[in-house]
């Protein structure tokens, strides 16, 4: 798996994106839930619940990071991986959809549509930290019938 961090900071060396600086305070950054729906008895193949964001990031590999979660601002995931792509200059935050689905917090939103918020940083091998935050609607469905009746 490194190899493949390598890989996408080597383009990421090559590429033309617009760079942030070292970042003192957390900045907001337009971010978008993959998927904006979680069913909670879902059964289909998805691993992670993941947050972009649309950003340019330093060159170099990621040292460290630590994303959390956060339905109504209740922290119910941290993140187990991040990935970014230079070419579309976007970061991808993942958190495990098994254990986010078995949270008791988030079964107590069944029904409703939430603000999520993903916030965090991580440290890039120059040094720099890049703290950032980005908020997005999910609607949380509860096990049942999920469409209309027949």
């Amino acid at each position: 798996m490194s190899r493949i961090i390598r890989l996408a900071v080597f383009t990421l060396v090559l590429s033309a994106s617009p760079v942030l600086s070292t970042v003192a305070e957390a900045d907001e950054f337009p971010m978008w839930m993959s998927p904006f729906k979680l069913v909670l008895n879902a059964q289909g193949q998805f691993e992670d619940v993941e947050g972009n964001f649309a950003v340019g990031l330093p060159p170099g590999a990621f040292e460290s990071f630590e994303f959390g979660l956060y339905f109504d601002d209740v922290l119910v995931s941290e993140a187990y991986a991040v990935r970014y792509c230079a070419i579309d200059d976007v970061l991808s935050v993942s958190f495990d959809r098994t254990a986010l689905l078995a949270n008791p917090d988030v079964k107590k939103l069944a029904g409703y549509t939430v603000e999520a918020r993903v916030e965090g940083s991580l440290v890039v091998a120059t040094g720099v930290e890049v703290s950032l935050f980005g908020y997005d609607d999910v609607e949380i469905l509860g096990p049942g019938r999920v469409g209309p009746r027949r």
